[in-house]
């Protein structure tokens, strides 16, 4: 079987970024089957074009992928976030066109527009198009604040339900999204949960090294790895940091980037808040030490209403 997946965000485990796709993509090619990727040669988490080879090293022979074309501007402001998403909308089309005839065509979601890509493409080849919800877009970016426009709300609630309406089969990452969907289309999708590759996780020095590199020997260190944007409330990191002040012995670090990281530099700096270490983005196979180094980890979310829904469905698996 050939599966193409329509993703602007896909990342391999040489990369920095969640890794879900690559990894799922790793068990299909195990299994027999070929999987194809359509992505943008452009970071969403720093904007910066990646200067990869059209087959990195780390993927397994039988997954291939194929850049298009995108404007620069992911992890930047809205619109232009919105003209990265409409250039490799547009480019990833030609290419989904263009590839060896699919049995499956995955769109995911965020962003719903490659999730109409990927249903444009299954139906011109004439084949299956799966959608994936990872995040439940548009109702987070109205949740908080980022989408305020009437009109753009509309459009965006008419795709999602478009979408969900025409795909052959939807595929959610977690249970508490399976309501939504069931409200929004009268379907129940499938749930396959996010996970971890635990070998990924074995570090060989116990975190020393990164230790030794960032001055962090004899210090508590709570660790934040991931995306640095609007819905990672990192201010409240910051926020605790300065409480802790005169704790010399804790430091908090901050791994990853995007849009926020710039604004949370300059705060930090403000605030001259020294216990704070930021650092760039690590690719998945090397964060093994980078974790192995922690004390304690974070992870934090914004307090939107969406987010603190309870779960009204069991887990399928």
């Amino acid at each position: 079987m050939h599966i193409l997946l329509i993703n602007q965000a896909f990342v391999t485990t040489g990369e920095s970024g969640g890794t879900r796709h690559a990894e799922i993509g790793r068990l299909l090619t195990d299994n027999g089957h070929d999987f194809t990727v359509i992505t943008s040669p452009v970071s969403y988490l720093t904007g910066a074009g990646k200067g990869l080879q059209p087959d990195p090293v780390d993927l397994p022979a039988r997954m291939k992928i194929r850049y298009a074309a995108t404007a620069a501007g992911l992890p930047q402001g809205f619109l232009s976030r919105l003209l990265a998403f409409f250039t490799f909308m547009l480019s990833s089309l030609f290419h989904g066109l263009r590839v060896p005839r699919p049995d499956i065509v995955w769109g995911t979601s965020p962003n719903l527009f490659q999730a109409l890509t990927a249903w444009l493409v299954a139906r011109c080849r004439g084949t299956k198009f799966v959608l994936e919800i990872r995040d439940l877009w548009p109702d987070f970016a109205i949740g908080m604040g980022v989408l305020k426009n009437r009109w753009i709300i509309a459009a965006s609630r008419w795709l999602e339900k478009f979408l969900c309406r025409h795909a052959d089969e939807i595929v959610v990452n977690s249970p508490g999204f399976i309501p939504h969907i069931q409200e929004l289309c009268s379907r129940t999708p499938i749930l396959i949960a996010n996970g971890s590759d635990v070998d990924l996780f074995k570090s060989d020095d116990g975190g020393k090294t990164f230790r030794a590199r960032h001055h962090l020997n004899g210090c508590f260190v709570v660790m934040y790895t991931g995306a640095h944007g609007h819905a990672n409330d990192l201010d409240t990191v910051l926020d605790a940091a300065e409480m802790m002040k005169e704790q010399a012995d804790v430091r908090f670090v901050l791994v990853g980037s995007g849009k926020e990281k710039k604004r949370l530099l300059e705060q930090a700096a403000a605030r001259y808040l020294e216990n704070v270490l930021f650092i760039p983005p690590v690719p998945k196979n090397q964060m093994a030490d980078v974790l192995a180094a922690a004390d304690t980890g974070l992870a934090i979310l914004k307090a939107i209403p969406l987010l603190l829904r309870p779960t009204r469905t069991k887990s399928l698996i």
